[in-house]
Formats: C-alpha cells, structure tokens, sequence
C-alpha cells in the first residue's frame, strides 16, 4: 500500500472514530440507583424526626406533639410491613406530626422510600456502620 493511500485510509478512520468517541463522552450520566434516590429521599423528607438512623432520635424530637416512630425497636419490627409503611408516607398517621407526602412524592418515590425504611432498618438488611477505632488497633 502506498504511503499515500495508507495516510488517506488512516485519516479516514480517524474522521470516523473521534466524534464516536466525543458522543459517548458527551451521554448523560447514568441516573442513581433506586436505593441511593432512597437515601436522599428519607434524607430530606424523613429524617428530620425519625433521625438519621430511624431510631426517632433528632433535634425534632423534642418539639413534636408526639415521639416519632422508632423503625428500629422490637414493635415496629413486628407491626410495620412495606405496604403499612407506604400509606403511612402517602397519609401520614392522624392525631401524630406524620403527614402525609402524596402531593409532593410521586407513587415511585413513595414505593421506594417504604422500601428503603422496611429494609434499612425494620428488617436492619443493611450493614451497621462500624464502631469507633480502639486506639489500640487502627486496622
């Protein structure tokens, strides 16, 4: 092959691979997961009161007409499924500071957060974060 025509074919494949590669670059980022969206949403919309670890431990706690759900204790174990904990997110619970988020949750969001809280800490599925260091052993 001529060095003429090897210098055009490169060429060629160059045209073609480098807007390929700047395409890919330029794609979205993948949306986050559904259990980080649930994270986010028990952030911003549940934690207030129930606390960071679903324990009903917050600064909220003390200012509220009635103690916020412990998700975490023995009786929420036994009494609160997913489906309980969702029309409780979409209602709230009368005659308690639970309101109910159906007009600023949509029913995905909703569905996720119930999930999120039944498997995070009803049913604790997830890993508790590890004590503090020792002092004596660092690993």
């Amino acid at each position: 092959m001529p060095a003429s025509r090897y210098a055009r074919c490169l060429a060629l494949v160059m045209a073609l691979l480098v807007p390929a590669a700047s395409t890919r670059a330029a794609a979205p980022a993948a949306p986050a997961a559904p259990s980080a969206q649930a994270s986010v949403l028990y952030h911003n919309y549940c934690s207030v009161c129930h606390g960071d670890k679903g324990d009903g431990k917050s600064r909220a706690t003390g200012s509220l007409s009635t103690v916020p759900r412990d998700f975490t204790s023995e009786a929420s174990r036994r009494e609160l499924s997913r489906e309980r904990i969702a029309l409780a997110i979409t209602h709230g619970r009368p005659g308690t500071a639970m309101v109910g988020w159906k007009t600023q949750l949509s029913d995905t969001d909703i569905n996720r957060l119930a999930e999120y809280v039944h498997t995070t800490f009803v049913t604790g599925a997830t890993p508790p974060a590890s004590g503090p260091i020792s002092g004596t052993r660092a690993h």
